[in-house]
């Protein structure tokens, strides 16, 4: 008897090697992918990180999906007040031992969101995995007396 040496196809599935070769390039190709999406997104902050950020600053950012430029002072206190899209408002905030940067509305659940430090040196919050907030500036003290 012979031996098949099936030559131009892999020998466990008789799948042509060309196609295996691709598929190996495709999926190197989602994991460098996925992996520059992880390093983008940047490095979680710690409460302490959070507090030390936040607190008796002025700052300044955007709420991305809604394009809406907001001017915030978070007195060490725990009370935010701020001009959102010139509209003036006061709300508190708190900090989570998991180090999430939480704010409650009026009439409305909390929102804690991890902050993250990106490699640029910039700081974002996202929401499932896409962009919520884009800060822009963090200035000691309440220069625009909010």
């Amino acid at each position: 008897m012979g031996v098949s040496l099936n030559k131009g196809k892999a020998a466990s599935k008789d799948i042509p090697v060309e196609e295996t070769r691709m598929k190996h390039r495709i999926l190197l190709a989602f994991f460098t992918l996925t992996l520059s999406i992880s390093a983008n997104a940047g490095q979680a902050l710690s409460k302490e990180e959070v507090i030390n950020l936040f607190s008796g600053r002025t700052v300044r950012y955007t709420v991305v999906p809604k394009n809406l430029d907001v001017v915030a002072y978070f007195d060490p206190d725990g009370e935010a007040r701020e001009l959102r899209g010139g509209k003036p408002d006061t709300h508190p905030w708190w900090v989570k031992d998991n180090g999430a940067h939480c704010i409650q509305f009026k009439g409305k659940k909390p929102s804690c969101k991890k902050v993250m430090k990106r490699p640029d040196g910039t700081y974002v919050k996202y929401r499932k995995g896409k962009l919520l907030v884009e800060y822009h500036s963090f200035t000691e003290g309440n220069p625009e007396n909010l």
